[in-house]
């Protein structure tokens, strides 16, 4: 049995070879077997370093952990349910602890029931056999490899294969997990595995997910690196209709990831905040539907307020990219007027669609200078004018705003006389 000891001690830091030391003789303590796990495993055969610790134990999982984090002055946070746990050390490190179990799903797409069992059933409910692979830690066996369905020899080939035949169908977050993993390690998708996941998709299963789910599942895609090339690959395994069927695909459309890519990097550095990388590709392939279209993929992904807002405002971004077109003249106060209200999601796509420099000059202008420039009078300076307070104070502002962006106005006095001059 090949025994990973010597390269866990090579690959990982000192407190971590510590840590996993501890584990196995806290197993040792209550009588219980104690393996290393999945993705862990996995990263430590490719050679990648991964210190986010799974700890698998046969017995009472949650005991174990409880046990973990007096011994180490921790704290644990237990999940009865699933029983599952969380340690935190007061290193800050996490160690997640799961009691060996099997699973079984009462229909397609929900959330498994369990039960307590052996490593051997543990790892055979896993998703992909190159995620199926545990490492003992007991004193006994430390570092001693279990590999029941041939992950290692498949992350050798760079194999993408599922472990049975009602994988996807059981749950169909598995067919994005499949995709991430491929881009990810760059893996070939195994041909059964491949005719299963189109299989699931046909049959539709993915409809029977949550939408929480499946959005989990894409922001975990569209955060990888080159998520144009996640989303190329989803076209070409059919994935992108487990998010709509209305999902179509063509040339300009793959030019358009590939310019986001580039035009994120430009707005983050002069962006007061950072865009929300995962969202801003969901605009990406959503660009061209309609509210409506828009409205019903929200709906279904179960998108927060913002998050909805956001896909909402490619209305507002198709809208302005028109103006952009139109206009021969760049006046300040015409593109803050098309740019007002549209995040910074919304603005990549805007210097992304348009693909014009003039357009992405204009945009970052907006962002860096003519978007935070404010009137020097307020509304009680309106107040002393007479007038009363309502929605045409916000009108009579915004109008001041846009004629100091022009250049008309420097003072408060200029203010207040183009008011008097316009609005008295």
């Amino acid at each position: 049995m090949k025994n990973l000891a010597g390269k866990i001690k090579k690959s990982f830091p000192r407190d971590t070879v510590r840590i996993l030391r501890m584990a196995g003789k806290f197993g040792d303590d209550m009588g219980l077997a104690v393996y290393g796990v999945g993705g862990f495993v996995r990263d430590l055969i490719l050679g990648f370093e991964n210190l986010d610790i799974d700890l698998i134990v046969e017995g009472d999982g949650i005991a174990y952990a409880g046990y973990f984090a007096k011994k180490q002055s921790g704290t644990v946070i237990p999940h009865k349910r699933f029983g599952t746990a969380t340690v935190f050390l007061k290193s800050g490190q996490r160690i997640d602890v799961s009691t060996a179990r099997e699973e079984y799903y009462l229909h397609s797409a929900a959330l498994p029931e369990v039960e307590s069992s052996s490593i051997k059933n543990d790892l055979l409910r896993r998703d992909f056999t190159i995620n199926a692979i545990a490492v003992g830690l007991n004193r006994r066996n430390f570092g001693e490899v279990v590999d029941l369905f041939g992950g290692e020899a498949d992350i050798r080939k760079g194999i993408i294969r599922i472990l049975h035949d009602l994988s996807f169908e059981d749950d169909p977050t598995r067919i994005f997990r499949a995709v991430r993993f491929s881009h990810r390690f760059g893996f070939g998708i195994e041909r059964k595995t491949r005719i299963l996941m189109r299989k699931t998709i046909e049959q539709s299963f993915c409809k029977r997910l949550s939408g929480s789910r499946i959005r989990n599942e894409i922001k975990l895609l569209f955060n990888e690196k080159d998520p144009a090339g996640v989303i190329e690959k989803m076209v070409r395994l059919g994935v992108l209709e487990c998010i709509h069927a209305g999902l179509k695909f063509n040339p300009e459309k793959f030019k358009l990831l590939r310019r986001i890519d580039k035009t994120d990097i430009a707005v983050d550095s002069v962006c007061r905040q950072e865009t929300e990388r995962w969202l801003l590709y969901l605009l990406g392939i959503l660009h061209g539907f309609n509210k409506n279209e828009l409205e019903v993929i929200s709906a279904r992904l179960m998108l927060s307020r913002k998050e909805r807002e956001t896909v909402m405002s490619l209305i507002k971004v198709e809208k302005a990219c028109k103006k952009f077109g139109s206009i021969k003249k760049d006046i300040p106060s015409f593109v803050c007027r098309a740019l007002i209200g549209i995040p910074p999601e919304g603005l990549v796509m805007v210097i992304s669609i348009a693909n014009e420099r003039r357009v992405e000059k204009l945009v970052l202008k907006y962002l860096s200078e003519w978007s935070r420039m404010k009137t020097v009078i307020k509304g009680n300076d309106l107040l002393k004018l007479g007038f009363k307070p309502g929605p045409e104070f916000r009108r009579i502002l915004e109008k001041v705003l846009f004629a100091r962006i022009d250049g008309f106005l420097e003072t408060k006095r200029d203010e207040i006389d183009y008011v008097k001059k316009h609005f008295m």
